[in-house]
């Protein structure tokens, strides 16, 4: 069979969450266009096999463990991970997990591991991409300089790439200004299948019985799950009647599900990781995004497609996606924020249609050709 061009996509953890989303979808849709692609993941938390398509090469490797840490498994369990690949040159990395194997592109999903492996391929023919996934202006752990010694190091890996690609502009402006590169940079939203969420959407899988929100992501700090329950239980003091769905999973689930029980919050159902998220999107009455930071918001775009309306707090991807409140409630990015943006569309139901109608409009900017448009110019 005859193919485009030859690609390598190297990441790191498929657990839960929008980058394994659209690495999965962008991988299916450039075999589709007549690309072969290999994908290689730099650990074994790997959840997405049976979503890649069958043609689609995955190899699932891990680093390797020193032999002094591997004889003594108590300091491994504190100093091991990571550590091996830190230590290694960005060369032996991807002699360890890519191997001999040439190829035409070769991309590096988000940064860390994925980052040095790339930069440390021997082919000068190949043209090297980054992804970016990730607001750089976000926290002070400066997690986008992971797997590296030092911060020149790091930041000399990205400088080397040909094009980085940004999930969105306020990602591509906090990329620029803490490594300080200027020059071919792109912003191209994240792709979604919009046949398959359309279909997938229409599963009987349940009814709602009342005005219904939901949550749609993993259960982690920084997607704010604590800070929508919390509001939840305010409007449950103030004798709203309505539900709330949570979907997904993650480190925050046990904090989310303790909290849940001790305030008695019967109208809140956690239906933990969903392989088909979308039904319970179609379903609701309102997505509710209460991110501390995004860098783009894949269930946002899924929830316009889906005609849902949609509230999220003010980050750099739903800025982006609901155009400054144009197609969506954004509210500033506060706790009592989100709370008074959810009461104020449980008072007004016109609020709700407004939202919806807008919804439908903005459904047309996330078309799948437009952007593949634009992957196959950067690839071509």
């Amino acid at each position: 069979m005859y193919y485009k061009k030859k690609i390598l996509m190297v990441v790191h953890a498929w657990g839960i969450g929008g980058v394994r989303t659209s690495t999965i979808n962008l991988a299916n849709a450039l075999h589709e266009k007549g690309y072969e692609l290999t994908i290689v993941t730099t650990s074994n938390k790997f959840d997405g096999r049976g979503e890649l398509h069958p043609n689609i090469r995955l190899i699932v490797k891990e680093e390797k463990q020193s032999r002094f840490l591997r004889k003594l498994p108590y300091f491994r369990n504190f100093f091991e991970p990571g550590m091996w690949s830190t230590r290694q040159s960005p060369k032996k990395l991807y002699r360890h997990f890519i191997g001999k194997e040439q190829f035409d592109v070769e991309i590096a999903q988000f940064f860390g591991r994925p980052l040095k492996v790339v930069y440390g391929s021997p082919n000068g023919a190949s043209k090297k991409l980054l992804w970016i996934h990730s607001d750089f202006s976000y926290g002070n752990n400066k997690g986008y300089l992971s797997c590296f010694k030092h911060k020149e190091e790091a930041i000399k890996a990205y400088h080397a790439f040909d094009v980085a690609v940004s999930a969105s502009k306020g990602v591509k402006e906090s990329f620029e200004k803490a490594i300080g590169r200027k020059k071919n940079n792109e912003v191209i939203y994240n792709l979604n299948n919009t046949k398959r969420i359309l279909e997938l959407a229409d599963k009987d899988i349940l009814k709602k019985e009342k005005f219904t929100f939901v949550f749609v992501g993993r259960l982690s700090s920084e997607k704010g799950v604590m800070r929508l329950l919390r509001s939840v239980k305010k409007l449950n003091d103030e004798g709203f009647d309505f539900d709330c769905w949570i979907v997904g999973d993650g480190e925050e689930r046990t904090q989310a599900e303790r909290f849940i029980v001790e305030n008695e919050m019967v109208n809140v159902t956690m239906f933990g990781q969903q392989q088909n998220p979308y039904p319970y999107i179609k379903q609701a009455d309102f997505l509710v995004l209460p991110s501390k930071a995004e860098a783009y918001g894949l269930s946002l775009s899924e929830a316009l497609i889906l005609h849902t309306p949609a509230l999220a707090t003010d980050c750099v991807g739903p800025k982006e996606i609901l155009n400054d409140g144009e197609y969506g409630l954004l509210v500033k990015n506060t706790d009592e924020s989100i709370y008074e943006g959810m009461k104020a569309v449980l008072k007004d139901n016109k609020l709700v249609d407004f939202y919806r109608e807008n919804a439908k409009e903005r459904a047309a900017f996330f078309q799948e050709e437009r952007i593949l448009e634009q992957i196959e110019r950067i690839l071509n």
